[in-house]
C-alpha cells in the first residue's frame, strides 16, 4: 500500500497526501468542502487506477484530514493553493483532476493555473456554493452574525456543527469560476473533460455538461458532451428560454432577435426616429409598450439631465407611471422607457429573451440616455432594478461581460431601485438557475405561469401568462446580482417590507455590503402616487 507522505503547503502548513505509481496522466483527486482523502470516492478511484497502472495522487487541504493547519483559518482560494502545491511536488508531469463538490472548485481554478493539467472531471461540482448556498441561504440575523462576529456555526445532518467564516465567504469573487463559453474561460494546453455540475449542500441535484480548451480536438479521447458554460449559440438543448449556467456578452448589440449580433450604433440625427424604426420590426408589440423618448422641451434636444427607465419583468413602462415622469419632471429631464426583449409583446414571446439579450437592452439604454442628456439618472423597478446593478456594478461580475465597462456607463451619474430583485421570497426559485431546467421546469412547474390581472389597464400594461421557461434569464440575472460588491454611481435604493414577491432583506443586505454611496429608504403606501401605489401591489413585479 501507498505511504502517507507529507509536502510543505505554502502558508507552512504540513499536507497529507498519498501517491500511487504507475503510468501517466496522474488522476488527482480533491475532495470537498470538510472532507479528505479517505473519502469512498477517493479511496474507490484509488483502486481502480491501481488496478489498470494508473498514477493516483489524493490529497488533504491545510484543516482538513491528515494535514496540519486550522481548517476555519482557510477558505477557496487557501484551499486550492495546497493542492497546487502538492501536484507540483508530487506530479510533476500531465495530470487529469477529479473534483468533487468543492474540489469541482478548485479543480476548475487549478485547470486555469496549471499548464500540466491534460484533463479534468468534476463530480458535483459545486463552484461559488459559498454564495449561491450558505449565503444565499442564511437568514438576515446570520448574515448579521457573520458580519459582525466573523463566523456562524452551522449545524449539519451528517456529522457535528460547522463554522462558516466570513474569510470564506468573502473570498468567493477572488476565486471565478469561468462562466462564458469555455474556450474563452480556460487557458493553456488542450483539455477534454465532463463535468457533473451539482453543488452544496450535498443534496443539491447535479447535472452535466462538459468544457474543452482551445485547440483541443473533438474526439480527443473524449465523445463530445454539451459545454458547461453555456451560450445562446453553443448549447443544443437548452429551450429559447435559457438553462445555461451563465452568459457572456460579447458586444454592444442592441437587437431584439434572440442571440443576434451588434446592432447599429445610434446615427447622428433623430433618436425617436432611429427608435420607431427599430420598434417598428417587432410585428406583435403592443401599442404603448415600444421604446421612446418623452423630451421634455423641444424634440431632440439635449437636456442636462436625462432620466432613464428600466421596468420589471413581464412589465412595461407603464407600470410604475406617473412616477419616473414626475421625477424627469421635476429635473427638467427627457425621459427613456426602454423595453426588455420578449416584452411588451405575447407570452410565447418572453421564453425568446435571455439575460444576454436583456444586457443588450442596458447598454442601448445607456446609449441613449447618453445621447439625450449630459448626465443620466437611471431607475428601474424589480427586475429592472437588477438589471441596472448588473449594468453598473463597480467591479467586473463573473458571468456578465462587457457592459459594466462600456463608456455608456461612465455617464451615470446616479441610480434609483425601486423594490429591487436581489432574491424571489419563494425559495423554490432556486431551482431556476440549476442546469438543465429549460426542458426540466414545465414537468415541475406547469407549461405556463400567470396572474389575473386586476383591471384592463393593468391587463393592457403587463404580459399575464407567459411559458414557465421565461422566469430562467431573471433568476439567473438574479444569481449574477449576488456577486455585486458595489456600484459605480450613488444609489438609492426604495424597500417595500410587505413586499409578497421579492425579498427585501436581501437587498437591504446588499445595499449594506454596497456601503456609503448606496443610501436606503423605506417604502410606505402613501408616499407614492396611489394610482402607482395600486399597481406595484397588484402584480409579480419580478
Amino acid at each position: 500500500m501507498p505511504e502517507l507522505r507529507h509536502v510543505d503547503g505554502p502558508r507552512g502548513d504540513r499536507l497529507a497526501c498519498v501517491k500511487t505509481e504507475g503510468r501517466g496522466p496522474c488522476v488527482v483527486f480533491l475532495s470537498g468542502y470538510r472532507s479528505d482523502m479517505e473519502g469512498t470516492k477517493a479511496v474507490h478511484l484509488e483502486g481502480w487506477a491501481r488496478a489498470r497502472g494508473q498514477a493516483f495522487l489524493r490529497l488533504d487541504y491545510a484543516g482538513h484530514g491528515a494535514s496540519g493547519g486550522v481548517f476555519e483559518e482557510g477558505c477557496i482560494g487557501d484551499w486550492a493553493a495546497d493542492a497546487e502545491s502538492v501536484i507540483r511536488a508530487m506530479a510533476p508531469g500531465p495530470v487529469v483532476l477529479v473534483g468533487s463538490s468543492m474540489g469541482g472548485w478548485i479543480g476548475c481554478l487549478l485547470a486555469r493555473r496549471l499548464p500540466e493539467v491534460a484533463g479534468f472531471i468534476g463530480i458535483a461540482a459545486a463552484p461559488d456554493f459559498t454564495e449561491d448556498g450558505f449565503w444565499a441561504g442564511f437568514s438576515e440575523d446570520e448574515r448579521q452574525q457573520v458580519m459582525e462576529t466573523g463566523q456562524l456555526l452551522m449545524p449539519s445532518a451528517y456529522e457535528d456543527p460547522y463554522v462558516v467564516t466570513r474569510r470564506l465567504i468573502e473570498d468567493e469573487p477572488r476565486q471565478p469560476c469561468p462562466a462564458g463559453p469555455p474556450a474563452d474561460a480556460l487557458a493553456g494546453p488542450p483539455v477534454a473533460g465532463h463535468l457533473r455540475r451539482g453543488g452544496q449542500p450535498r443534496d443539491r441535484p447535479a447535472a452535466s455538461g462538459s468544457y474543452r480548451r482551445p485547440g483541443c480536438p473533438p474526439d480527443a479521447g473524449q465523445t463530445r458532451r454539451p459545454p458547461l458554460f453555456y451560450t445562446r449559440d453553443a448549447c443544443p438543448d437548452r429551450s429559447r428560454a435559457g438553462g445555461g449556467s451563465g452568459v457572456t456578452v460579447t458586444g454592444r448589440g442592441l437587437s431584439e432577435r434572440p442571440g443576434g449580433g451588434p446592432g447599429p450604433e445610434i446615427p447622428a440625427g433623430g433618436v425617436s426616429d432611429w427608435l420607431a424604426a427599430r420598434e417598428a420590426g417587432v410585428v406583435d408589440l403592443r401599442p404603448g409598450a415600444e421604446k421612446r423618448v418623452l423630451w421634455a422641451g423641444r424634440p431632440e434636444a439635449r437636456t442636462d439631465w436625462a432620466v432613464v427607465y428600466v421596468h420589471g419583468f413581464s412589465a412595461s413602462a407603464e407600470e410604475l407611471r406617473p412616477l419616473p415622469d414626475r421625477v424627469a419632471g421635476g429635473l427638467g429631464a427627457n425621459l427613456f422607457f426602454t423595453r426588455l426583449a420578449g416584452h411588451g409583446r405575447d407570452g410565447a414571446a418572453m421564453a425568446e429573451a435571455s439575460l444576454e439579450d436583456w444586457m443588450r437592452d442596458m447598454t442601448e439604454a445607456l446609449a441613449v440616455g447618453r445621447r439625450i442628456g449630459r448626465r443620466v439618472l437611471v431607475m428601474g423597478c424589480s427586475t429592472g432594478a437588477t438589471l441596472i446593478a448588473l449594468a453598473l456594478a463597480r467591479d467586473k461580475v463573473p458571468g456578465v461581460a462587457e457592459v459594466a465597462g462600456a463608456p455608456e456607463a461612465a455617464e451615470v451619474a446616479g441610480a434609483v431601485l425601486l423594490s429591487p430583485n436581489f432574491g424571489l421570497r419563494d425559495r423554490r426559485s432556486a431551482i431556476l438557475t440549476w442546469p438543465g431546467m429549460g426542458r426540466v421546469l414545465p414537468l415541475i412547474l406547469g407549461p405556463e405561469r400567470g396572474f389575473v390581472p386586476r383591471n384592463a389597464g393593468h391587463a393592457a400594461a403587463w404580459t399575464t401568462r407567459y411559458p414557465v421557461g421565461a422566469l430562467i434569464p431573471m433568476a439567473r440575472a438574479v444569481q449574477a446580482s449576488r456577486r455585486v460588491r458595489g456600484l459605480s454611481v450613488p444609489v438609492l435604493t426604495v424597500l417595500d417590507p410587505g413586499d409578497t414577491v421579492v425579498d427585501p432583506r436581501i437587498s437591504r443586505t446588499m445595499a449594506a455590503r454596497w456601503g456609503p454611496r448606496c443610501r436606503r429608504s423605506g417604502w410606505a403606501t402613501g408616499t407614492i402616487p396611489p394610482a402607482t401605489s395600486s399597481r406595484a401591489r397588484s402584480c409579480p413585479r419580478a
